[in-house]
């Protein structure tokens, strides 16, 4: 593994810690806690998903309230496709912070999963863009949700939003190009395309 690659997962680890602590600051945090769950955060990206589990299930057990360690648990649930529990994971963390972003977020992509329940993944959605409006993530699912149930407008609207603030330009131009090909609006894919292409061009320099 490379240098680069460790310092990026703690800086990754370190704002989920942050986020979810700073929620709610009254949570006594052992020193030690930071290391198990960059541990089994570790462990979750090298998809040692039985490890990682099993690892996060001890800091819980340990510190029942500790939210970043509940939300790592209800990736990998995802990621090994036990969504109902991954579900209910995040829906725990909901009644304890409602405005939990992590938590708004992951159940916006397992509503978005079953046809009967995605409506709901708007809801969350919004709640989170309610919380904060400029979520560059939020905005994203909110396209692909809008993609998803044949919304085109407003799915352009989210990937228009994303590229005016400058908010990880070069994925949602690549995204709103798929879009604009995908129902054929070959001249304006082409010019998004190419503002795509002269941003990452300068991002190489």
């Amino acid at each position: 593994m490379t240098i680069f690659r460790k310092g990026l997962m703690a800086v990754v680890l370190a704002l989920t810690v942050a986020i979810a602590c700073g929620e709610k600051k009254s949570q006594k945090i052992p020193q030690d806690i930071e290391k198990d769950l960059f541990q089994a955060n570790q462990d979750f990206l090298d998809r040692k998903f039985d490890t990682a589990l099993e690892n996060t299930g001890k800091i819980i057990k340990a510190h029942s309230a500790y939210l970043p360690a509940a939300v790592l648990k209800g990736k990998i649930l995802f990621f090994t496709k036990k969504y109902k529990e991954s579900q209910k994971v995040f829906s725990d963390i909901l009644k304890q912070e409602p405005g939990h972003q992590g938590a708004l977020l992951w159940s916006a992509r397992i509503a978005m999963l079953d046809k009967k329940t995605e409506k709901e993944a708007e809801q969350y959605l919004l709640h989170g863009l309610n919380n904060q409006p400029e979520d560059f993530v939020m905005h994203m699912e909110l396209a692909r949700f809008h993609t998803k149930t044949g919304n085109l407008r407003q799915a352009m609207l989210e990937y228009q939003k994303l590229i005016t603030t400058e908010l990880e330009l070069a994925n949602a131009y690549r995204n709103y190009e798929a879009l604009l090909l995908q129902h054929k609006l070959v001249d304006r894919a082409e010019k998004i395309k190419a503002k795509r292409i002269a941003l990452e061009s300068g991002k190489a320099k």
